[in-house]
């Protein structure tokens, strides 16, 4: 991958590999901003035709970036409000879309919602001690009712063969802007398991 050859990045890829051939839901944690760019280099190191069926669901405001929001909208990604209610249609309308395309895509879900930034970090502990659960230290608690509306439509729909957990982990330099990044800071190490 890139950032392998150019950046010196070790990647490694463990686990299921991903069949592009059928259709599923990637559910992956959220360390930063820029994991679904790191993801991209397993997914080529995997198969590189993934890189063209996978779909990424994400803010809806990332829409509105010149140029790179109406190539996504072009290549059918999955812009979020984060609201329920709001969502629902989208949802709806994308797996309607997918299904009745006769090709198979990979749905791309950051469970928890948003990258673990501070914010983030508090709001996930604020609700862990609320519910008696466990503090994390690397992940936030995940927000499932949008999950499960999606896999019950893709079932409805007939539209599901696997849901996959993507975890991805940085060691050595945590990159979570693009500054970061084009200043040429790179983790020394990411793992991706399925």
């Amino acid at each position: 991958s890139l950032i392998e050859w150019v950046f010196g990045v070790k990647l490694r890829v463990t686990g299921d590999l991903i069949d592009r051939n059928e259709p599923a839901i990637l559910l992956m944690n959220h360390r930063t901003r820029l994991d679904w760019l790191f993801s991209w280099n397993a997914l080529y190191k995997m198969d590189p035709w993934l890189l063209t069926t996978e779909k990424i669901s994400l803010k809806a405001p990332l829409r509105k970036i010149p140029g790179g929001g109406w190539a996504m909208s072009c290549g059918s990604y999955i812009f979020l409000d984060r609201n329920f209610e709001k969502d629902k249609p989208i949802l709806e309308r994308i797996v309607k879309y997918f299904s009745g395309s006769e090709k198979n895509y990979q749905i791309l879900l950051f469970a928890e919602g948003t990258d673990k930034g501070e914010r983030a970090t508090r709001l996930s502990n604020e609700f862990a001690e609320k519910h008696g659960l466990p503090k994390y230290e690397y992940v936030l608690h995940p927000r499932t009712t949008g999950f499960r509306y999606l896999l019950d439509l893709m079932k409805k729909e007939n539209y599901i063969k696997n849901v996959y957990d993507l975890t991805i982990a940085y060691s050595g330099t945590i990159v979570d802007t693009e500054k970061k990044l084009l200043c040429g800071n790179f983790p020394d190490d990411i793992e991706n398991n399925s």
